[in-house]
């Protein structure tokens, strides 16, 4: 790129970047909170949809998740360790909203302060709840990971007429009636705004330079799409995102072992990434519009 046209580029990109977070995030912040304010009464008779699944609901979805425990025992074994390692760590509100939507047990415990108190959480899910809850809350959209599961646990021919029909009456109901914005929506938001920067045909360029890229790895090479999930399925694939999918995936990448990110070609070849050790690697490198893919 002409270096004249990449510093116009890059003065308009730290604009932009200005311009959205003091004065675009501000007012989104305040519309988002009346918003809420307004739904209220609506989101609390779709209680399940907006804000957290009821255990009534729980069965159904259950036998479903462990078929597809069943199906996929070696993910799942990867899941297991990553949820052992996020156990250890302090949850993040994107991830507790998402793990609300899917079976899950919750027990708080309260500590009463002189001049404070403390409110402690602790979730409990199945291995394959946790890995859908992350899917979503990374920002593929609920009836995508829904759809995602039926087909695959019914395409195995795992369950009955009547427990494919109790199925889906909780998949509409949570997928009904949903007023409160998913878990990924910000992330969403931003990526429509990079996107600016690109013409139309920015995301499939980045997908064939990055299947090129990498392919003297003699690794799968999967892209992710916000319209489908097959790809979690390929063990030791290198997972591209395209220009909608960038911050998902980059979200994934917090998620070891089941997802390796690395940030930079060196990370490869680098033995202490461990990404040898993951289910996937993800590419989650930080592009600029002016960046070469």
């Amino acid at each position: 790129m002409n270096p004249v046209a990449k510093g116009l580029l890059m003065v308009a990109y730290g604009l932009v970047l200005f311009f959205g977070v003091f004065v675009v995030a501000p007012v989104l912040g305040l519309a988002y909170l009346v918003y809420i304010i307004v739904t209220l009464p609506l989101t609390l008779i779709f209680f399940s949809s907006n804000w957290s699944m009821r255990p009534k609901h729980f069965p159904p979805v259950e036998v479903y998740l462990a078929h597809f425990e069943r199906l996929h025992p070696d993910l799942i074994a990867y899941v297991a360790v990553a949820h052992e390692v996020a156990a250890q760590q302090e949850a993040g509100p994107f991830w507790t909203q998402a793990i609300s939507s899917w079976p899950h047990k919750t027990n708080r415990n309260t500590t009463y302060l002189v001049i404070a108190t403390v409110v402690e959480t602790q979730w409990s899910f199945t291995h394959a709840a946790g890995f859908f809850a992350r899917l979503e809350g990374a920002g593929w959209g609920r009836k995508v990971v829904w759809t995602f599961l039926r087909d695959q646990v019914e395409g195995a021919g795992m369950v009955s007429q009547e427990q494919k029909d109790a199925f889906a009456k909780v998949m509409n109901m949570m997928n009904s009636g949903r007023l409160l914005p998913g878990p990924g929506s910000l992330g969403d938001l931003w990526t429509g705004l990079a996107n600016l920067f690109h013409d139309n045909g920015y995301p499939q360029r980045l997908e064939e330079r990055g299947a090129a890229r990498y392919a003297h790895l003699g690794r799968p090479i999967v892209h992710a799409r916000k319209d489908s999930l097959d790809w979690v399925l390929h063990h030791g694939a290198v997972v591209l995102p395209n220009g909608h999918t960038r911050n998902a995936v980059k979200d994934l990448a917090t998620f070891p072992p089941v997802w390796g990110g690395f940030k930079k070609d060196t990370d490869l070849e680098d033995p202490e990434q461990g990404l040898a050790e993951c289910w996937q690697i993800a590419d989650a490198r930080t592009l600029f519009p002016w960046s070469e893919t």
